[in-house]
């Protein structure tokens, strides 16, 4: 019996830490996805993700999204453990994913050009 219950508690810890995250992540994708220009969409969509899913590790909370630690953390921190991260993660994911659509543009012209 102990087993199943150990599951329950992981599975709604599951559920309690990463639901918000990934709700905001589908629901803040599919509002955009009416804006025309692809580099746009592409800018906007990278920062939701990272606000979403940006890790951060402050003292002994471990590891945890940082947008959490801009609620939780106290001080001037915030800026260090929560903004920095998300920072980092969307140009790096914008970045990532500019240069994906772009090979992407070019390999479609090339074909055509044949």
């Amino acid at each position: 019996m102990g087993n199943v219950e150990g599951v329950v508690i992981v599975v709604l810890m599951v559920l309690v830490f990463l639901g918000p995250s990934v709700l905001l992540a589908y629901f803040g994708w599919r509002s955009v996805r009416d804006i025309g220009n692809e580099y746009q969409r592409i800018a906007i969509r990278s920062a939701i993700l990272s606000i979403a899913f940006a890790p951060t590790v402050y003292g002994h909370a471990g590891p945890m999204f940082a947008s959490w630690a801009i609620f939780l953390v106290p001080g001037p921190d915030k800026f260090a453990y929560g903004l920095m991260p998300i920072i980092v993660v969307w140009v790096i994911g914008g970045g990532i994913a500019t240069a994906a659509r772009w090979f992407k543009n070019k390999r479609r012209l090339n074909e055509n050009a044949t």
